[in-house]
């Protein structure tokens, strides 16, 4: 490969795996649950020699939708949308109530894409909303998502504001939140076991 080429690296989660943990924990969901929130990392694409990367995120968010709906912007559709720790880390979240799971399920742990770019240029907003929006399209439409969550061609992402770049509410995997558990460490890439 000559320099600058792009190579596609696969973190170990495919598509299969992926689908059956997402199913499984949603399925497993029940309220009063102590919840905690993590990312499955079904790929990255990165430069070949270099830290330059696009991370895909996908998961389960452990903040109900009318917690996000507070502190979130609203990114089209049924789409939720927040800047994530800073300004190249995006995230997405909407309804998904899978078959088999507890009636509040939808509502309490929605759906969450994520992005993760850093140091590409030419990942543009306009870009960022494409591959957000397919993203969640196929996560959707994979998991059979029983409310048919509304999903545009094109999601908005708000400005970045790093004084809000956070919800109100406790951060993911915080070790003094009793909502959240740290058993979330898992490697990125390695989808947590079925509870």
């Amino acid at each position: 490969m000559h320099r600058g080429d792009v190579e596609y690296a696969n973190t170990g989660v495919p598509l299969k795996k992926l689908l059956a943990a997402l199913l499984a924990e949603g399925r497993s969901w029940r309220p009063g649950d102590d919840y905690y929130a993590h990312d499955i990392t079904p790929c990255v694409f990165g430069a070949t020699t270099s830290r330059d990367s696009l991370t895909v995120k996908v998961g389960w968010f452990g903040a109900p939708l009318s917690t996000l709906r507070n502190d979130w912007h609203p990114a089209g559709g049924d789409v939720l949308s927040g800047w994530w720790l800073h300004e190249d880390d995006s995230r997405y979240a909407f309804p998904c109530k899978v078959t088999g799971s507890h009636s509040a399920q939808q509502e309490q742990i929605p759906l969450s894409v994520r992005l993760n770019a850093k140091n590409l240029d030419g990942f543009t907003p306009e870009l960022r909303s494409r591959v957000a929006a397919a993203l969640a399209r196929t996560v959707a439409t994979q998991l059979h998502c029983a409310n048919r969550p509304a999903i545009p061609a094109r999601l908005t992402t708000p400005p970045y504001n790093p004084v809000r770049s956070t919800p109100s509410h406790s951060s993911p995997n915080p070790s003094s939140s009793p909502r959240y558990s740290t058993r979330s460490t898992h490697s990125p890439g390695q989808a947590p076991a079925p509870r």
